[in-house]
């Protein structure tokens, strides 16, 4: 295992009028490789969770360990976060420098890569990433919302984390620009080997990228395991505050009809595969019978 959380509470505003729990009797491993879906709704714990596992948050009781490392031992916060890339929600807002090189830098920089180590990796991270050379001296307050979000990945990435969290990715992105960073994502997973650790609201996403699932409900994991058991299973999601993408919906509404379904599918197109072989199966069973 890679990340593992030992019995961990998180309580925000602790000892005072304001105290808020947001995680109770968290257990959790997760092993390198790994694609990992995290799904509640708001105000479950699932930002408070991924904070936690690169030691940007410590947990009031329990611990988190991440490659052997306790994320309470101060003196190793910077190996932590060298393992454990985190990209926030609407990461564009973290951008702060005055070229998009130096904001790619940052970080290696930060963890005290040499100069010709920062280059490697800016240029490394720019071409997997789709950021044109062109823009590098641009301020990146100058580039679109995409090439931002691109931007601040490439940050994180610069680092060269094994582990790489990312919390509402394609948030207030065009259709464009959230299939790009789907395939970008898809692609570190599958060719770099990162372990990828995806937060989204859009279920439907998690279901089509994520071979785990992990649903908190009120601060507690109320299901862990591989998505084809979560997503089959409405009534867990709606007692979790969720609702299920529609094509799950209608494939156990075509189920209850008597259509064979093997294994749900995810994707529109391949549901329509099984409604056409079912119809057609129908069909000559029907002609057989004349």
């Amino acid at each position: 295992m890679f990340i593992e959380m030992r019995n961990v509470e998180f309580i925000y505003g602790d000892k005072t009028p304001f105290e808020k729990k947001a995680l109770s009797g968290v257990n959790l491993t997760i092993s390198k490789g790994e694609f990992i879906g995290i799904i509640g709704k708001t105000g479950s714990g699932k930002s408070t969770l991924v904070q936690l596992m690169n030691g940007l948050l410590l947990p009031q009781q329990g611990d988190v360990i991440v490659d052997g490392i306790n994320t309470k031992d101060k003196k190793r916060i910077k190996e932590i976060r060298k393992r454990v890339g985190l990209v926030f929600q609407y990461p564009e807002y973290q951008l702060f420098e005055e070229t998009v090189y130096r904001d790619i830098a940052f970080g290696p920089r930060n963890l005290g890569f040499s100069d010709k180590e920062i280059e490697r990796k800016v240029k490394e991270v720019c071409e997997l990433l789709e950021i044109p050379e062109s823009i590098l001296e641009k301020s990146p307050f100058e580039l679109s919302g995409g090439q931002k979000r691109r931007v601040a990945i490439a940050g994180i990435l610069a680092m060269d984390p094994e582990v790489l969290i990312l919390d509402e990715p394609t948030a207030g992105l065009d259709m464009k620009g959230r299939k790009r960073i789907f395939n970008i994502i898809e692609r570190l997973h599958r060719e770099k080997g990162k372990t990828v650790i995806l937060i989204s609201h859009n279920l439907e996403d998690v279901a089509n990228l994520c071979e785990r699932v992990i649903v908190l409900n009120n601060g507690k994991i109320s299901f862990d395991g591989p998505k084809h058991e979560v997503f089959e299973n409405i009534k867990l999601l709606e007692k979790s505050g969720l609702i299920a993408p529609d094509v799950l919906y209608l494939q156990h509404r075509l189920k209850m009809r008597g259509f064979k379904i093997e294994r749900f599918e995810y994707k529109v197109e391949k549901v329509a595969d099984i409604i056409v072989k079912n119809l057609a199966g129908n069909i000559t069973k029907e002609g057989d019978r004349r």
